[in-house]
Formats: C-alpha cells, structure tokens, sequence
C-alpha cells in the first residue's frame, strides 16, 4: 500500500502532524509520501492506494490552498480510493465551529469534482 501525505501549513503545526502521521505509516511498513500541497505540480492517482489531506481551518472551512488543490483532482482518477482529512484548531471559536467545518469540507467534496472519491 502506497499513501500520499498532502498538508498545509500556516504556522508550521500542521506540517508537525503530517509528519507524525507519516512516520507512524512507515512505522507499520506503508510507502509513504509527504508534501506540502504548494509543490505538488503533477498527481497521478494510479500512483496511491490511499490520500491523506491535512490543513488548517480558517473561518469554519479548509485553507484556500486545499479548497484549490480539491478543485483541481480529477475524481475519476480518485474513485473508491480511501482518503482521511484533519485539521488543526487554533483557539476556543473555531474549535466550537469544528464540527461546522468538517461538515462544509463533506459538502464541498461532494459537491466538487470528488463526487464519487470515496
């Protein structure tokens, strides 16, 4: 199993985690590769059996930078293929609107050129 690790950062703890999860799938013997979306060019989803995307919530929703990056995968490329998506919170606001992010990040996959990426 290979797994692509894409994160963005604002302060550098989102890149902490990424990492972390990184090294833990390596630790259990997965391929893993890790980004930060802002390099990545080219995608080819034959590449990977599984995506991991990690960004911080601005506003009760996901980083420009990830709302981008989603707009621009092609979902037939990505169908039935797993993926996990988290977040950092920075304070007490935007951890009561959690759950009000991750229900907008749904909607926009949905949504999005990922309607079938399960």
């Amino acid at each position: 199993m290979k797994t692509l690790v894409l994160y963005d950062t604002s302060y550098g703890n989102i890149k902490k985690i990424a990492e972390t999860v990184a090294e833990t799938l390596k630790g259990s013997g997965i391929e893993v590769d890790l980004f930060d979306v802002k390099d990545v060019k080219k995608l080819r989803a034959k590449d990977y059996d599984f995506l991991a995307l990690s960004f911080p919530t601005r506003m009760s929703t996901m980083s420009w930078t990830i709302r981008r990056f989603i707009g621009r995968l092609r979902s037939q490329e990505w169908v039935n293929k797993p993926f996990i998506a988290f977040d950092t919170e920075i304070d007490g606001i935007i951890q009561k609107n959690g759950p009000r992010a991750t229900q907008k990040i749904a909607e926009r996959l949905e949504r999005g050129r990922l309607t079938s990426f399960h």
